[in-house]
């Protein structure tokens, strides 16, 4: 069987290094801009969704779509990555990796979309809580369609990707603007989230369908190599997924609502921040593992402009939070969420690690170290659920904030030393310690403003002039290399 769209013809990662570095260069840049938006939607969204449910309600709120995003993962364990990779380096037969990597999809949305609303039955701690928790696991079966932006990322038409997401922003955004001026309940929420779902999902098997073929006839062969290859994959990518966010859900039953809002709404931040890295991972990954065989001189020009320029923007998020986070809360979520501000640098810290993990993560998939990478994830959830269970009662969110930090520390230092044995070789640290510098200098100068009065306007304007001055004075960017490197060319 072939959902029949545009002619596969040949991928544009048929050959290491095919695609030009003007198009990856414009690919991510898509991408980032893109996100921008998508973020400052998100920013709005969650704003407006706190404000009209208050801290508490919040609290319930988040913990409901954390479930949600739990039992989501687990209809995909990861295999999306691993179709990419295997399409991008098998370029005749990519029709036949979607259609295997949808067909496993559609087998473990159901009992997961079960699973999900049995889980949401248990938490709700009221009839509006167990309603909304309900109606969120029908996105469960929603979402399969979601796979299918792997057709996107293998041809690097990840701008498709983007425009879906933004479309899905604009439309969520519209439907919380609409029932926050009503003062909507959770319910109303969670009843316009599925509908603007169902309708992300069929953009997605449009779009697909105008750029590749999608095959399920004689799948079977592939759709046992994603989940034989996939399973140690799959199962790491659990135990990150519980790790990172099942801290939530113990705050919510060990704190309360209230301490689950607050945390809710600083980690919100940090999950909108994922956007940099995910943007350049995903257009870099089927690059670095197209040339993996035969190009590695390539691959290690590659992992050093990607781990430089997460620095970049990492280590800049950092420094901004360190002097604004109040003002950055109080702007976004108002004066009741004021007590989360402690908590935003701590898990701004947390995404400097998030960025590198991105990259560390992509390469223990290339470099096929799915099962070591078990071991570090089993550890990191033990150490995680062990101190959130002993510390979270006593001193609340900010104790899952630090050990969400501390648990980072552990997963990306093992994984990045796993990455760099298998490779023989590591990304030069120079750059990135020139970096540190700039954004050290960076705070020190926001602090300076800070304590002469400056609101979150000026700081915002003086990073966005200081910090490249920065950058480019300690010679810790140097785009031209970047591009240089992406188009195959001695920098």
């Amino acid at each position: 069987m072939t959902l029949e769209g545009a002619d596969p013809g040949v991928s544009p990662l048929s050959g290491p290094g095919a695609v030009g570095g003007r198009r990856a260069l414009g690919d991510i840049l898509v991408q980032v801009v893109g996100r921008v938006g998508n973020l400052a939607l998100g920013v709005l969204v969650t704003a407006l969704v706190a404000r009209t449910l208050g801290d508490r309600g919040f609290g319930q709120w988040s913990t409901v779509f954390i479930v949600l995003q739990l039992a989501t993962y687990f209809t995909d364990l990861g295999l999306e990555s691993l179709a990419v990779q295997r399409a991008a380096a098998d370029p005749e037969r990519e029709p036949q990796w979607l259609g295997a990597l949808l067909e496993i999809r559609v087998v473990l949305a159901v009992p997961f979309t079960v699973i999900s609303a049995i889980v949401a039955v248990l938490l709700a701690e009221s009839h509006q809580m167990l309603v909304t928790g309900l109606i969120a696991s029908a996105c469960v079966v929603v979402s399969v369609p979601s796979a299918l932006v792997a057709a996107f990322q293998v041809r690097v038409r990840n701008h498709i990707t983007t425009g879906i997401v933004t479309a899905n922003s604009v439309l969520w955004a519209a439907a919380v603007i609409v029932l926050a001026d009503r003062n909507a309940s959770m319910v109303a929420f969670a009843v316009s989230f599925l509908a603007v779902a169902v309708v992300t999902s069929a953009l997605q098997i449009f779009f697909a369908l105008r750029t590749t073929s999608i095959r399920f006839g004689g799948t079977a062969r592939l759709r046992r190599e994603l989940i034989e290859v996939g399973v140690p994959l799959a199962i790491s990518g659990v135990l990150i997924t519980a790790y990172a966010r099942i801290d939530q859900i113990i705050v919510f039953e060990a704190a309360g609502d209230r301490q689950a809002g607050l945390y809710a709404a600083a980690y919100r931040i940090l999950e909108q921040s994922h956007f940099v890295p995910l943007a350049v991972m995903t257009t870099l990954f089927p690059m670095i593992a197209a040339s993996y065989a035969t190009d590695r001189a390539r691959v290690q020009r590659l992992l050093q402009v990607a781990a430089d320029y997460l620095a970049v923007v990492s280590l800049g998020a950092l420094a901004f939070t360190l002097v604004a986070s109040d003002q950055i809360i109080h702007l976004v979520f108002g004066p009741q969420f004021a007590d989360a501000a402690p908590a935003l640098p701590i898990l701004m810290g947390a995404f400097v690690l998030i960025s590198f993990g991105y990259l560390a993560g992509n390469m223990i998939i290339i470099l096929r170290l799915q099962r070591v990478f078990i071991r570090y994830a089993l550890l990191a959830l033990a150490v995680n659920v062990i101190l959130n269970l002993a510390l979270v009662p006593t001193y609340g969110f900010l104790a899952a904030a630090w050990i969400t930090l501390a648990t980072e520390v552990v997963v990306v230092a093992l994984s990045v030393r796993a990455v760099v044995r298998e490779l023989g070789f590591a990304p030069s640290l120079t750059r990135i310690l020139r970096t540190v510098v700039a954004a050290g200098l960076l705070a020190v100068a926001l602090a300076g403003l800070r304590e002469a009065g400056a609101e979150l306007g000026i700081l915002a304007a003086a990073a966005v002039v200081l910090y490249p001055a920065l950058l480019i004075v300690l010679r810790a960017v140097i785009p031209r290399e970047a591009l240089a490197v992406l188009r195959r060319e001695s920098p």
